[in-house]
Protein backbone atom coordinates (compact mmCIF):
# COMPACT_ATOMS: atom_id res chain seq x y z
CA UNK A 1 0.00 0.00 0.00
CA UNK A 2 1.04 3.90 -0.44
CA UNK A 3 0.36 6.26 1.18
CA UNK A 4 0.72 10.21 -0.02
CA UNK A 5 1.22 11.86 3.06
CA UNK A 6 0.59 15.78 2.13
CA UNK A 7 2.09 18.99 4.23
CA UNK A 8 0.07 22.20 3.94
CA UNK A 9 3.05 24.23 4.46
CA UNK A 10 6.16 24.37 1.93
CA UNK A 11 8.90 24.06 4.56
CA UNK A 12 10.64 20.86 3.32
CA UNK A 13 11.73 20.51 7.15
CA UNK A 14 8.78 20.03 8.18
CA UNK A 15 7.71 17.22 5.69
CA UNK A 16 10.50 15.26 6.14
CA UNK A 17 9.09 15.13 10.00
CA UNK A 18 5.48 14.27 9.23
CA UNK A 19 6.71 11.56 6.62
CA UNK A 20 8.93 10.34 9.47
CA UNK A 21 6.33 10.26 12.40
CA UNK A 22 3.81 8.64 9.37
CA UNK A 23 6.06 5.77 8.53
CA UNK A 24 6.94 5.14 11.92
CA UNK A 25 3.06 4.40 12.44
CA UNK A 26 2.30 3.08 9.37
CA UNK A 27 1.66 -0.95 9.14
CA UNK A 28 4.54 -3.59 7.57
CA UNK A 29 4.53 -3.21 3.88
CA UNK A 30 3.27 0.28 3.86
CA UNK A 31 5.21 3.07 1.33
CA UNK A 32 5.09 6.72 3.01
CA UNK A 33 5.21 9.54 0.43
CA UNK A 34 5.40 12.63 2.18
CA UNK A 35 4.92 15.76 -0.13
CA UNK A 36 5.64 19.53 -0.27
CA UNK A 37 3.34 21.86 -2.24
CA UNK A 38 5.02 23.44 -4.78
CA UNK A 39 3.45 26.94 -3.13
CA UNK A 40 1.97 28.54 -0.72
CA UNK A 41 3.08 29.77 2.86
CA UNK A 42 5.73 28.26 4.96
CA UNK A 43 3.75 27.69 7.74
CA UNK A 44 0.03 28.34 7.67
CA UNK A 45 -1.37 30.40 10.09
CA UNK A 46 -5.07 31.82 8.89
CA UNK A 47 -7.65 31.44 6.54
CA UNK A 48 -6.07 33.29 3.54
CA UNK A 49 -2.93 30.82 3.90
CA UNK A 50 -5.11 27.38 4.76
CA UNK A 51 -7.63 28.54 1.51
CA UNK A 52 -4.06 28.70 -0.63
CA UNK A 53 -3.03 25.50 1.08
CA UNK A 54 -5.73 23.86 -0.44
CA UNK A 55 -5.32 24.96 -3.72
CA UNK A 56 -1.58 23.54 -3.42
CA UNK A 57 -2.04 20.50 -1.63
CA UNK A 58 -4.68 19.27 -4.81
CA UNK A 59 -1.78 20.29 -7.04
CA UNK A 60 0.27 18.09 -5.91
CA UNK A 61 -2.00 15.19 -5.02
CA UNK A 62 -3.11 15.60 -9.00
CA UNK A 63 0.22 15.95 -10.37
CA UNK A 64 2.07 13.03 -8.08
CA UNK A 65 2.85 10.76 -11.23
CA UNK A 66 2.43 6.61 -9.39
CA UNK A 67 -0.51 5.17 -8.32
CA UNK A 68 -1.28 5.68 -4.70
CA UNK A 69 -4.11 3.98 -2.32
CA UNK A 70 -4.45 7.26 -0.26
CA UNK A 71 -3.86 10.60 0.94
CA UNK A 72 -3.60 12.08 4.36
CA UNK A 73 -3.72 15.88 4.12
CA UNK A 74 -1.60 16.89 7.54
CA UNK A 75 -2.51 19.72 8.04
CA UNK A 76 -4.86 21.21 11.72
CA UNK A 77 -7.79 21.47 9.79
CA UNK A 78 -7.26 23.65 6.98
CA UNK A 79 -9.37 23.45 3.77
CA UNK A 80 -8.86 21.17 1.18
CA UNK A 81 -10.45 18.04 2.21
CA UNK A 82 -13.53 17.87 0.59
CA UNK A 83 -11.82 19.22 -2.89
CA UNK A 84 -9.36 16.17 -2.42
CA UNK A 85 -12.18 13.55 -2.35
CA UNK A 86 -13.80 14.97 -5.26
CA UNK A 87 -10.49 14.57 -7.61
CA UNK A 88 -9.06 11.18 -6.31
CA UNK A 89 -11.30 8.10 -6.02
CA UNK A 90 -8.99 6.66 -2.95
CA UNK A 91 -9.66 7.81 0.67
CA UNK A 92 -9.05 11.35 1.69
CA UNK A 93 -8.35 11.83 5.69
CA UNK A 94 -7.16 14.95 7.15
CA UNK A 95 -4.77 14.42 10.38
CA UNK A 96 -6.39 16.71 12.43
CA UNK A 97 -10.42 14.80 12.09
CA UNK A 98 -8.63 11.59 12.05
CA UNK A 99 -7.61 12.12 15.53
CA UNK A 100 -10.94 14.26 16.68
CA UNK A 101 -13.07 11.88 16.20
CA UNK A 102 -12.30 8.67 18.26
CA UNK A 103 -12.25 10.31 21.28
CA UNK A 104 -15.58 11.78 20.85
CA UNK A 105 -16.93 8.31 20.07
CA UNK A 106 -15.51 6.93 23.44
CA UNK A 107 -14.95 9.80 25.76
CA UNK A 108 -15.68 13.06 27.28
CA UNK A 109 -12.58 14.82 25.89
CA UNK A 110 -9.86 15.11 24.08
CA UNK A 111 -6.02 15.23 25.78
CA UNK A 112 -4.74 16.94 23.60
CA UNK A 113 -7.27 19.80 23.79
CA UNK A 114 -5.47 22.21 26.55
CA UNK A 115 -6.35 25.77 25.47
CA UNK A 116 -9.03 27.80 23.82
CA UNK A 117 -8.10 30.60 21.55
CA UNK A 118 -10.18 33.34 20.55
CA UNK A 119 -9.04 36.70 18.45
CA UNK A 120 -11.17 39.18 20.66
CA UNK A 121 -13.76 38.51 22.28
CA UNK A 122 -16.21 41.97 22.86
CA UNK A 123 -17.10 43.85 19.07
CA UNK A 124 -15.63 46.68 20.62
CA UNK A 125 -11.91 45.89 20.90
CA UNK A 126 -11.87 43.24 18.04
CA UNK A 127 -9.72 44.22 14.93
CA UNK A 128 -12.63 43.13 12.61
CA UNK A 129 -15.29 45.06 15.03
CA UNK A 130 -17.13 41.39 14.87
CA UNK A 131 -16.24 39.26 17.94
CA UNK A 132 -17.28 36.02 18.60
CA UNK A 133 -18.86 36.08 22.16
CA UNK A 134 -20.13 39.55 22.97
CA UNK A 135 -22.04 42.52 20.73
CA UNK A 136 -20.81 46.14 21.47
CA UNK A 137 -23.21 46.58 24.49
CA UNK A 138 -22.30 43.00 25.43
CA UNK A 139 -25.34 41.08 24.79
CA UNK A 140 -24.09 37.65 23.75
CA UNK A 141 -23.82 36.55 20.83
CA UNK A 142 -24.78 32.36 19.65
CA UNK A 143 -21.27 31.79 19.73
CA UNK A 144 -20.62 33.41 23.76
CA UNK A 145 -23.37 30.92 24.14
CA UNK A 146 -22.02 28.06 23.14
CA UNK A 147 -19.51 28.67 24.62
CA UNK A 148 -20.62 29.62 27.92
CA UNK A 149 -22.51 25.95 27.79
CA UNK A 150 -19.35 24.01 27.41
CA UNK A 151 -17.15 25.76 29.49
CA UNK A 152 -19.56 26.23 32.13
CA UNK A 153 -21.66 23.55 31.88
CA UNK A 154 -20.83 20.44 29.79
CA UNK A 155 -17.07 20.32 30.41
CA UNK A 156 -17.55 21.55 33.65
CA UNK A 157 -17.75 18.53 36.75
CA UNK A 158 -20.52 18.61 39.17
CA UNK A 159 -21.17 15.37 41.23
CA UNK A 160 -23.29 14.55 44.17
CA UNK A 161 -22.97 11.41 46.11
CA UNK A 162 -22.48 9.04 49.39
CA UNK A 163 -19.96 7.35 50.30
CA UNK A 164 -19.46 3.04 50.04
CA UNK A 165 -19.23 1.27 53.35
CA UNK A 166 -15.53 1.68 53.19
CA UNK A 167 -15.45 4.86 53.35
CA UNK A 168 -15.13 5.92 49.78
CA UNK A 169 -16.44 8.07 46.76
CA UNK A 170 -14.83 8.09 43.40
CA UNK A 171 -16.01 9.71 40.49
CA UNK A 172 -14.50 10.44 36.82
CA UNK A 173 -14.06 14.22 36.18
CA UNK A 174 -12.62 16.86 33.85
CA UNK A 175 -9.06 17.20 34.89
CA UNK A 176 -8.79 20.75 36.99
CA UNK A 177 -9.24 22.34 40.38
CA UNK A 178 -12.77 21.44 42.66
CA UNK A 179 -14.11 22.48 45.69
CA UNK A 180 -14.80 19.39 47.56
CA UNK A 181 -17.90 19.53 50.03
CA UNK A 182 -18.19 16.47 52.59
CA UNK A 183 -20.58 16.02 55.04
CA UNK A 184 -21.07 13.69 57.83
CA UNK A 185 -24.93 14.40 59.98
CA UNK A 186 -24.45 18.48 60.98
CA UNK A 187 -20.49 18.48 60.47
CA UNK A 188 -19.27 19.68 56.73
CA UNK A 189 -16.04 20.82 55.60
CA UNK A 190 -15.08 22.23 52.30
CA UNK A 191 -11.73 21.80 50.38
CA UNK A 192 -9.60 22.63 47.76
CA UNK A 193 -8.50 19.43 45.27
CA UNK A 194 -6.64 18.89 42.04
CA UNK A 195 -7.53 16.22 39.73
CA UNK A 196 -4.23 15.84 37.65
CA UNK A 197 -3.02 13.19 34.93
CA UNK A 198 -3.44 9.56 36.83
CA UNK A 199 -6.34 10.84 38.92
CA UNK A 200 -6.51 12.21 42.56
CA UNK A 201 -6.96 11.32 46.17
CA UNK A 202 -8.38 13.38 48.71
CA UNK A 203 -8.52 11.98 52.13
CA UNK A 204 -11.20 13.93 54.29
CA UNK A 205 -12.10 13.18 58.21
CA UNK A 206 -14.42 13.98 59.86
Amino acid sequence: MRILVVNVNTTESMTAAIGKQAQAAAAPGTEIIALTPKFGAESVEGNFESHLAAVAVMDAVSTYPEPFDAVIQAGFGEHGREGLQEIVDVPVVDITEAAAIPPTLVGRSHPAVTTLTMWGHWDTNHWKKNAVMYRADWSIKPGGQAYRDLVLGKWRTEEHGTTDSSGQFKLRGFKGNYDVAVKRGSDTRTLEATLADGGSRLDVKL
